[in-house]
């Protein structure tokens, strides 16, 4: 390929402006053409600078939009424990409609363009399942909107798309002029140099004939003695606070994020992998979009390099002959 042609390939590719962070909670898995209904929506947006910030924490401006919807059928007693989402709570809600569908292209027409979607295994889950709903009622989404899996982007990362910082050059040792005759000077070098020449050294006997004992074991004495402007006071140093769970519970401090893979890909292990402690409320909707959001910022410019790349058009994303289950 030449230079030209890279070039071009660079410069075609789309550069998102808007992350839409989604997560559904519905009433069971994906088997076959059998689809789950849905329960809750929850899209969470922002923008592409907030990802390549270096502030870690969530952005300030974020574009929050929560559905709850009565999903016209029995929820799974197991599937109610996972999500808190139980029949009764949701007796009053609307179903998915015309009226969701809307709210959905509103709140989707309101952010800057290109728009991507984001979900954590969105491409066997959450995505067949929005379009299938769509489908049902007859309702669309822009052509416009791409989307990409998270769960592919961290497999990327992990496996060979980060850094390898154990490779990173150290940097040397750089002594200015004026502290090159100070820095290395303790004050000892004449009584040193003194006792070098002492010393004399045979060459046929290997045995060093040395100062006198009394010289050497004030030299050990001293050599044993911590110096003085070594000492720390006490009274400098200041309590550290103790590292506290969101719930106000004691945790331990997790050590500066190494890029070392996690035991699985499940959304909850990448967040207590790259954040250190559990996320607040897993399967509720809303939360786990906050958590991806939060694990994604951890990469972000690693991240929204992938999805420049990687993203495809959300409409392409329908129902396969597999049976796919959420992670």
């Amino acid at each position: 390929m030449s230079e030209t042609e890279s070039k071009d390939d660079l410069e075609s590719v789309i550069k998102i402006q808007t992350f839409v962070f989604f997560d559904l909670e519905t009433t069971g898995f994906i088997h076959g053409s059998s689809v789950p209904r849905i329960t809750e929506i929850s899209l969470i947006a922002t923008s592409r600078d907030s990802l390549l910030s270096t502030d870690l924490t969530l952005p300030r401006v974020l574009h929050k939009l929560l559905i709850p919807l009565q999903p016209m059928r029995l929820i799974p007693l197991e599937i109610s424990k996972i999500t808190g989402l139980y029949n009764d709570l949701l007796e009053h809600e609307k179903s998915f409609d015309h009226h969701a569908s809307d709210l959905l292209n509103s709140f989707i027409s309101r952010l800057h363009p290109p728009v991507c979607f984001v979900a954590h295994n969105g491409n066997r889950f959450d995505y067949p399942i929005i379009l299938s709903e769509l489908n049902r009622i007859g309702g669309t989404l822009s052509k416009n909107i791409l989307c990409v899996d998270s769960l592919d982007a961290f497999k990327n990362f992990f496996n060979h798309g980060h850094p390898d910082e154990s490779k990173k050059p150290v940097a040397p040792l750089i002594v200015s002029s004026d502290e090159s005759t100070t820095f290395f000077d303790d004050g000892c070098d004449a009584e040193l140099s003194a006792a070098l020449d002492a010393c004399e050294v045979s060459s046929t006997s290997l045995r060093n004939e040395c100062v006198d004992v009394k010289y050497v074991q004030s030299r050990q004495k001293l050599n044993e003695t911590t110096p003085t402007h070594q000492k720390s006071n006490p009274m400098n140093i200041k309590p550290r606070k103790p590292f506290k769970n969101k719930d106000g519970s004691l945790a331990k401090k997790r050590l500066p994020f190494t890029y070392g893979p996690p035991t699985n890909f499940k959304l909850e292990t990448l967040y207590r992998h790259l954040i250190g402690v559990d996320p607040r409320n897993s399967h509720s909707a809303e939360d786990d979009s906050l958590s991806l959001l939060t694990c994604v910022l951890k990469i972000g410019g690693s991240f929204v390099s992938w999805a420049d790349r990687n993203a495809s058009p959300l409409i392409r994303c329908a129902i396969k002959k597999q049976c796919w289950a959420k992670l």
